[in-house]
């Protein structure tokens, strides 16, 4: 313990090695020995499964719920050190079943875990389960947008759409704090229906709902927006559409070229 707590794993891992090829009664041997050994092993590149195993007897000898908790959340954070995802995964989602209501910073920590895994469809159940169970916290938004990104890389799909809609509306209940971030995923939206969903009447409307949050004409902010809804009142209007139920802003120069 004290060679650990001084930073010397070496000499740490050296002594608790010692300790358990002594073979000392099992009745002899407590969880937090095992916990030890699993946190020392951990800091070894490499030493995961070792370290897990050791973890794991700490798990099955404890008779306390909330030791077997912390001992697997020790597991849980090793994992996500080594950037093992896929493993972190299997942990928090045994953790998981054994909580009666899991914390928002459970759903956090196996949500970014998906996340990091690259498994968007995960990553996009679970947070869906997060927004559910927290609808007050930023962070199931966020991973609901990022998941759905993900699974749609080049944008063609739209799949984060909804997600994105959601995410603004979540957003839109402090607009002055959150005001930049609403403009960049209106703008996200922009570009879909612009680019890819050729639906011009749509992008129109998001550059309405970017002007409205930066309504100073001398704004960058302004000015992008402005200029694009020119070209897509253009491009509507050889299409045969209305352009829009508002007459075209002068153009300021600037916006976006869309194809």
């Amino acid at each position: 313990y004290n060679y650990d707590k001084m930073g010397d794993s070496v000499t740490a891992k050296s002594y608790i090695d010692k300790f358990f090829a002594a073979n000392p009664p099992v009745n002899k041997i407590e969880s937090t020995d095992y916990v030890l050994d699993g946190k020392i092993l951990a800091k070894f590149p490499g030493s995961e499964a070792v370290a897990a195993a050791a973890l794991q007897k700490a798990i099955d000898v404890d008779t306390v719920m909330a030791n077997k908790i912390d001992y697997m959340n020790v597991m849980a954070d090793m994992y996500n050190k080594a950037k093992m995802f896929d493993s972190q995964i299997i942990v928090q989602t045994k953790l998981f079943a054994m909580k009666p209501k899991p914390s928002g910073r459970d759903y956090y920590d196996i949500t970014k875990a998906a996340i990091d895994a690259k498994n968007c469809v995960l990553a996009d159940s679970l947070s869906k389960l997060y927004i559910a169970a927290y609808p007050d916290l930023p962070q199931g938004y966020t991973f609901s947008v990022s998941a759905n990104k993900m699974c749609d890389v080049d944008t063609t799909k739209g799949l984060a759409v909804e997600p994105v809609n959601n995410y603004i509306n979540f957003l839109k209940k402090d607009i002055e704090k959150n005001r930049k971030t609403i403009y960049n995923n209106y703008n996200y939206l922009l570009v879909f229906h612009a680019q890819y969903a050729k639906d011009l009447q749509k992008a129109i409307g998001d550059c309405d709902s970017m002007i409205a949050l930066y309504p100073d004409v001398a704004s960058e902010e302004y000015k992008f927006p402005t200029d694009t809804k020119v070209q897509l009142q253009k491009a509507l209007q050889k299409k045969g559409g209305t352009g829009g139920t508002t007459p075209p802003a002068k153009p300021n120069g600037g916006g976006a070229k869309l194809n």
